[in-house]
């Protein structure tokens, strides 16, 4: 069916979309088969009672941020019949990281941490005020966007907000993503102009965390538009793709970014 597209999660042969069904039909999530990636074949779909934003694959568990749901577990241990195994989290899911047998959740207003040893009954551990729309974890940190927030993660049932020590300007964002690669963060935001109502301007910036705690800016692009995006990107190798604009941004040297489109 014709999906509106909004996360897609790779496993081996199989892809995970998630998204809005722009027929009408229930289903937000569809598995591919990808053994002929120019022929990829549906296996199966599932409906869930959000509409996701973001999904992370455990083995034959997939967990989606499904806003209002807030997280959707799902078995899809036989691909052509996915199933619901549960829904936990509240209102407001963005995005979901594993951590072995915990999920992070991060919603509009809070970080949650969620046990999934049994993904059937999973089990809030602790949650924290300060959500966001984007969030990268690592070291036992968690960075969420566009709220520029550190949480240390390193013990799930006692989070711990981080007083933030940015290096370099940090400016008013209505959404943005997060993703880290050899210990420098990738973050993309959308901004409204201050003063303006329907003028925005996207930047994509990157951070050292070689301090882990103490980012420190290495370089910042941006482009001006009329209408707030969702500043959603992929990295392959040296190269950033982002979706809004169909940029290709060189990052081989995160401290001299290279937009190479125009």
């Amino acid at each position: 069916p014709p999906i509106d597209v909004r996360a897609v999660a790779l496993d081996g042969d199989l892809a995970y979309i998630a998204g809005e069904c722009l027929t009408g039909c229930p289903d937000r999530l569809w598995i591919y088969d990808l053994t002929d990636v120019l022929a990829p074949q549906l296996l199966g779909s599932v409906a869930t009672t959000g509409l996701p934003s973001d999904i992370a694959v455990d083995g034959d568990v997939v967990y989606v941020a499904d806003s209002d749901a807030g997280l959707s577990i799902i078995d899809a241990t036989d691909p052509a019949a996915p199933t619901v195994l549960a829904e936990i989290g509240g209102a407001g899911g963005q995005e979901a990281a594993v951590l072995g047998c915990v999920v992070l959740l991060l919603s509009a207003n809070a970080l949650q941490a969620i046990d999934v040893t049994v993904p059937g009954a999973p089990v809030l551990l602790d949650s924290v005020v300060g959500g966001g729309t984007g969030m990268a974890v690592s070291a036992g940190f968690a960075y969420t966007i566009p709220e520029f927030g550190i949480v240390d993660v390193s013990n799930p049932s006692d989070l711990q907000v981080v007083p933030e020590s940015w290096d370099g300007e940090f400016l008013p964002a209505d959404a943005g993503q997060a993703r880290i690669h050899e210990a420098t963060l990738y973050v993309t935001a959308s901004h409204p102009y201050e003063g303006t109502e329907f003028q925005y301007y996207n930047t994509l910036s990157t951070y050292s965390l070689v301090g882990g705690t103490d980012p420190v800016l290495l370089d910042r692009i941006q482009r001006t538009g009329d209408d707030p995006v969702q500043p959603r990107f992929c990295l392959a190798d040296d190269v950033l793709y982002r979706a809004w604009d169909t940029r290709v941004i060189d990052v081989a040297q995160p401290s001299r970014l290279t937009d190479t489109v125009g």
